[in-house]
């Protein structure tokens, strides 16, 4: 998965968060990221029911599992 791809998966994902978020009305998921000159370079989700948090970074080689695991967290 390209970089931008990422990037916008990401952002889906954090939609995704603030969705379950409004409808328990508590924030539970938090969204961590950090970017450079306009672009995503860490990213991840911190689960605040549940004390769990996945971090990745675009340029690593796992970062298409980790999006795939802050999906599961978020649906669970």
């Amino acid at each position: 998965m390209k970089k931008n791809e990422l990037s916008v998966r990401f952002a889906d994902l954090i939609d995704q968060a603030n969705k379950v978020n409004a409808r328990n009305k508590e924030k539970r998921f938090y969204a961590m990221s950090e970017s450079r000159n306009g672009k995503l370079v860490d990213f991840g989700m911190y689960d605040y029911t549940t004390k769990k948090y996945v971090l990745s970074n675009v340029f690593s080689a796992d970062a298409t599992a980790r999006l795939a695991e802050i999906e599961r967290m978020i649906n669970q």
